[in-house]
């Protein structure tokens, strides 16, 4: 795991250093896209890369890709409201990934939110793996997850 959080984020640095560019690749591994409707693991509707109740039963990878540019776009434009405190660009993309997953909602009123805005990036860091749970029950492709966003995001402390 370590090892693709690190691959993702070396592969991206020649070419980017836009946390955008890395949480794009990131949840695009993580997600795949999907063109037809499935249901998730919390029992919702959701196509192309995790969009949850979207109003089409199939859509291209090519739609999927505008869709997911254009949510994290929202995603960072919030986290740079929100967060005063100065980020790199490994710790954007780790939060991108992890806000594009549980919602703006969710993530507002969470004590990794708190953590970061206080400074305490440990304390943050150790918050990911709180977020691993699907209708309170432990989730393992959660887990991996959250633990790939951990990894990113500590990659980027100086």
């Amino acid at each position: 795991m370590k090892r693709l959080v690190l691959a993702i984020s070396l592969l991206l640095s020649p070419i980017s250093s836009h946390a955008n560019d890395i949480a794009i690749h990131l949840i695009k591994n993580i997600e795949k896209c999907k063109t037809t409707s499935y249901s998730d693991g919390g029992g919702h509707r959701t196509i192309g890369y995790g969009f949850k109740n979207y109003k089409s039963s199939s859509m291209s990878c090519k739609t999927a890709e505008k869709i997911l540019i254009q949510k994290i776009s929202e995603i960072k434009k919030f986290l740079d409201d929100e967060i005063q405190i100065k980020l790199s660009r490994e710790q954007k993309a780790a939060l991108i990934s992890l806000v594009y997953n549980i919602g703006i909602p969710q993530f507002s009123r969470s004590a990794l939110l708190k953590s970061i805005k206080s400074g305490n990036f440990k304390s943050a860091e150790n918050q990911f793996m709180q977020w691993s749970y699907i209708k309170k029950k432990h989730s393992r492709g959660l887990a991996k997850r959250r633990q790939m966003e951990r990894e990113l995001f500590a990659s980027g402390e100086k």
